[in-house]
Parts: structure tokens; C-alpha cells; sequence
């Protein structure tokens, strides 16, 4: 399994990282995932037919997103990184750690070999 820790921020969820009715992505938003693309380029990861994404979140409190609602924002920086298709990606949810002051996100890929 190869991981990315990046940083979170309340803008990634997909209630929000999107501009009004344009549906453009936030600036801050477009940095995240440009960052996370890069990250995950440099990981050098298998080519396969499929890919497992594990993320698991580390929060201050309760008021953490639904780790759900990050999968379209992190799967479309890691598809550019990977440079396949999103269809390939199957999400897993992990674990929510509370009373971290640093929030991060912990993204696990696992290539699957078939």
C-alpha cells in the first residue's frame, strides 16, 4: 500500500468546493489537489485494473466531513497522478481520530493485480 498525507481543510467536502452555480473548483481547492496529484505521481505507483483508496482522517472534533464526501475531490487529483480512469478507484473509509490540532487526511493506494 502506498500513502499520501496531506493536510485538510473544510473547503475539500463536497458540499463546498465548488464556486456557486458555476460549479468551478475553488482556488484553494485546485492548489490541495494539484499537490496531491504530484505526491502521488512521485510514488511511482503499479499500472493495475484496479486501484483501492483507504483514507483515514485525523480531526480536532466532531465537526469532521463525512469521509464520503471527499472521495470525488481526492479521486479526481489521483487519477491525474495516476494518469488512469476514476472508474477504476474502489473507496474504502478508515477510521476518524479526534483531538488532533494538525488535521490531515492519510490516503492509501493499493494497486490491484488481476
Amino acid at each position: 500500500m502506498y500513502k499520501v498525507e496531506m493536510f485538510y481543510f473544510s473547503s475539500l467536502s463536497n458540499n463546498s468546493y465548488k464556486i456557486g452555480k458555476t460549479y468551478c473548483t475553488k482556488g484553494e481547492v485546485k492548489v490541495w489537489q494539484s499537490s496531491l496529484a504530484r505526491r502521488v505521481e512521485e510514488l511511482s505507483i503499479p499500472i493495475a485494473s484496479k486501484y483501492l483508496i483507504q483514507i483515514e482522517g485525523f480531526f480536532w472534533d466532531s465537526r469532521h466531513p463525512d469521509i464520503h464526501n471527499l472521495h470525488k475531490v481526492i479521486g479526481d487529483a489521483i487519477k491525474v497522478g495516476l494518469k488512469v480512469d476514476d472508474k477504476k478507484f474502489f473507496f474504502r473509509d478508515k477510521d476518524i481520530n479526534l483531538g488532533y490540532l494538525d488535521e490531515k487526511l492519510v490516503i492509501g493506494i493499493e494497486p490491484i493485480l488481476e
